[in-house]
């Protein structure tokens, strides 16, 4: 292998994901390299002499038609195996394409090739750390690489091979000292990518673009400021905007204005709609009044990101002030780079792990150690407690040292639980001026995950057990007895906290059990040993207890309780409405609530709980709901599905109610349409939040259960425009409507179609469009009303 080499990008089309499985090759698809230059192509629909599955017809959009006349395989592989011979295998998992080839060459009687082979997908992890995803279709949007018709193996065999230059590039641009680590360990990568690797490293460097996206710390030298304008069109140019300003975004910005102007104290409350702008109006109210420092408070990481963009365009206008501003995260959510570096240390002459190759390039990248930057693939436990910061962290102390001084601060709603106080003591403040809460829906959430606890006795005591099995193992007698030992004393203390229960002192008890559970884990991790608990999470929990301790006056009850199976938990229940008040409310002199939904709870947790006086609502005159929603009988329902899919409308929405009723309506939209449509089901095809960023435009169809709603209104959630609910157990009160009737306002051409009651009908609200007699051509109805 050389960089003037012969590589061929190979991509698999196929019936079934193993030959031995009666799976065929239905399509090939070869890119050949030479000279680091794509040279040369080949592609061809592979007859497979039986049947091709429905789902992978939708998959591949490849149909019978198609293979028809095509040859067998038996009739390309003389040609195939000419045609890669002498060259280097490349392919985006390479683990299947290449082995599923060979037994294909096996099948009908010729050898196996014997050829060097690279994994793009391992290369990819390694040198873009900090991917959404590392599917062939994430990485070609990720590095804005063409791939049209993906899952046709002649285009994602192009994709791959282009994704392979860039990547060869990527590791020729690293720094020399990054190079020099990726070389001096082996990282058990597949076949010969650890060759290619090093190959690629061995070459010239060049200047290499950060691909952080990361946090950070800004200040931009601006010019003169202008003076407050209530003009829609004054506020356009100022905010960036090429086009008007969005409908209510002038009386969002106008009244938060008003507030911030006014020696008003106390909490203003102003419901939105979704994508009227709220982010970038109110931080310009901000920014004309100059209130500092402030806090910017929300618990969603990408709306954080968006904050950011805006504010570093603010401050190059040159119309107005500039913010220094920096965003504060706990300090366990960065690396500390020396624990990494202790990791790699101790290999000594044993392979290293993919996780660490990948955090070496990405620290040679980042500019604030944020763990959250590498999304995908490092969300293991046990590799991000390894690797975890502290106080005394280097990326936490220079975030913390830029807060102190900022401006602005961005935080989560756990970084402000965790570290508000005390930066305001750093910073001699008696209340923060003005704290911004946008999307507060997590808000009590969060409260009680930082101050109360549940704590899995029943599962400890199971680990606990599981331990004595395992010393045997122990090659040593002294290790095997200290382990023992350990383990006898937690199970002894967990045994008495059972007799005595919720008698007085349990607090200081279940303290005692976990300081030497978390003396356990910290011996077991040394020993490579990893139990269901870490002493990184004991740790967090004896914090909590000790902070409960100082401040009882801030805890309800104790309680252990047992389900039907008989596991147990101790639950530590916190006085949220007092904790709040003391924590948050009388922290902040002036408080604005930004929000497209607020439950009734939470608006009264709010209001009347933890702030009853100086309570003021905003008044925005947006347009009542026109949201046309489709009413068919139970009868004529599966009509209105047939017209919808017929219409060609995508995608569409299904929200069922429970795991049973997902899976149904997978096997029937597979079945009724997975011809025209790829069908995906939640914790089916994908955990939910996979399934989000696998969603695309088009014909598709997402069926989800109702923790979809949480997600809403997370800034980078896109709901579909057809949103089709069909059993109304979830959905038996109007309130229950809520949520989805206004994030649907944000959608252009929204629409529902559903089998509702005449009761939830006339708790509706009345400018909704409620449709119940229909045309005969139901096509052309949803075209109109799509289109």
């Amino acid at each position: 292998m050389n960089q003037h080499g012969s590589f061929a990008v190979v991509d698999l089309e196929t019936t079934k994901p193993s030959v031995s499985a009666g799976g065929r090759i239905i399509q090939i698809g070869i890119t050949f390299i030479k000279n680091r230059k794509i040279v040369e192509h080949f592609d061809s629909f592979v007859n497979p002499a039986h049947d091709i599955d429905r789902s992978i017809q939708q998959l591949t959009h490849i149909t019978p038609k198609d293979v028809a006349d095509a040859p067998y395989f038996e009739e390309l592989a003389p040609l195939l195996q000419n045609l890669l011979s002498d060259q280097v295998i490349v392919a985006h998992n390479v683990n299947f394409d290449y082995p599923y080839l060979n037994n294909e060459f096996e099948r009908v009687g010729l050898p196996k090739l014997e050829l060097e082979a690279i994994d793009t997908v391992q290369l990819a992890q390694i040198l873009l750390p900090t991917a959404p995803g590392y599917r062939l279709i994430d990485l070609t949007r990720y590095l804005g690489l063409p791939l049209q018709n993906a899952h046709r193996a002649s285009a994602d065999a192009e994709a791959t091979a282009l994704l392979l230059l860039k990547l060869w590039q990527k590791a020729e641009g690293l720094s020399s000292k990054v190079k020099a680590q990726l070389k001096a360990h082996d990282w058990g990568l597949l076949r010969q990518t650890q060759a290619f690797l090093t190959l690629a490293l061995n070459g010239k460097a060049k200047q290499l673009e950060s691909q952080s996206t990361a946090t950070g710390h800004y200040l931009i030298k601006s010019a003169t400021k202008a003076t407050f304008s209530y003009d829609s069109r004054s506020q356009a140019q100022l905010i960036g905007e090429e086009r008007d300003l969005r409908p209510g975004q002038n009386q969002l910005i106008n009244q938060t204005y008003d507030f911030l102007k006014s020696k008003k104290s106390g909490v203003f409350n102003l419901v939105t709609r979704p994508k009227m702008g709220k982010t970038s109006g109110s931080l310009l109210a901000l920014y004309s009044t100059k209130i500092q420092p402030t806090l910017l408070i929300t618990q969603d990481r990408n709306l954080l990101k968006q904050q950011e963009i805006i504010l570093k365009r603010f401050n190059q206008q040159p119309d107005l002030a500039t913010f220094k501003f920096t965003t504060l995260f706990e300090p366990n959510q960065y690396i500390d780079p020396k624990r990494l570096h202790e990791s790699l240390a101790a290999l000594g002459n044993e392979h290293g792990f993919l996780w660490q190759a990948r955090l070496l390039v990405w620290l040679s990248q980042t500019k604030t150690g944020l763990l959250t930057e590498i999304m995908v693939g490092l969300n293991h436990r046990q590799v991000r407690d390894l690797v975890r910061g502290n106080q005394k962290g280097n990326f936490y102390q220079q975030a913390w040292q830029a807060a102190k001084k900022s401006q602005l601060i961005l935080m989560s709603f756990d970084s402000y639980w965790a570290l508000a106080e005390r930066l305001k003591k750093q910073r001699h403040l008696m209340q923060w001026p003005l704290a911004i809460l946008e999307n507060p829906l997590e808000f009590r959430k969060t409260l009680r995950h930082h101050y109360g606890l549940s704590l899995p006795l029943t599962g400890y005591g199971e680990v606990l057990a599981h331990l004595i099995e395992k010393s045997a193992e122990f090659e040593s007698l002294t290790l095997q007895k200290l382990l023992k030992s350990k383990v006898a004393t937690c199970q002894n203390m967990l045994e008495q906290f059972y007799e005595q229960g919720q008698a007085r002192g349990a607090l200081k008890r279940i303290k005692h059990f976990l300081v030497h559970l978390s003396d356990l884990a910290q011996f077991l991790q040394k020993e490579n040993i990893h139990p269901d608990f870490s002493h990184f999470e004991l740790d967090q929990a004896l914090v909590k207890i000790n902070y409960l301790q100082k401040h009882r006056q801030f805890l309800l009850d104790t309680q252990l309780t047992s389900d039907e199976a008989g596991t147990q938990k101790l639950k530590i229940i916190i006085d949220e409405v007092n904790l709040c008040k003391a924590q948050f409310t009388s922290q902040i002199r002036r408080l604005i609530l930004m929000n497209d939904f607020l439950p009734a709870d939470l608006k009264t947790f709010f209001q009347d709980d933890i702030a009853p006086k100086n309570w003021y609502e905003g008044q925005l005159d947006l347009a009542e709901m026109a949201l046309p929603i489709m009413v068919p009988t139970n009868q004529q329902f599966n009509t209105h599905l047939q017209a919808l899919a017929q219409s060609q409308t995508g995608p569409i929405l299904f929200i069922l109610p429970t795991d049973n009723l997902i899976s149904d309506w997978y096997q029937k939209l597979r079945n009724q349409y997975g011809d025209d449509y790829s069908v995906v089901a939640q914790d089916l095809t994908a955990p939910l939040a996979k399934l989000q960023r696998q969603y695309q435009q088009g014909r598709f169809m997402m069926i989800v259960g109702p923790s979809y709603l949480e997600t809403l209104w997370q800034h980078k959630t896109v709901l579909p425009n057809v949103v089709v609910i069909p059993d109304l157990r979830f959905w038996d009160q109007a309130d229950d409507w809520q949520p989805l009737l206004t994030a649907l306002q944000g959608v252009e051409h929204g629409l529902i179609l559903s089998p509702l009651t005449r009761k939830i009908l006339r708790e509706l609200p009345t400018s909704l469009q409620i449709n119940r007699k229909f045309p005969t051509d139901l096509v052309k109805y949803y075209q109109f009303h799509l289109n």
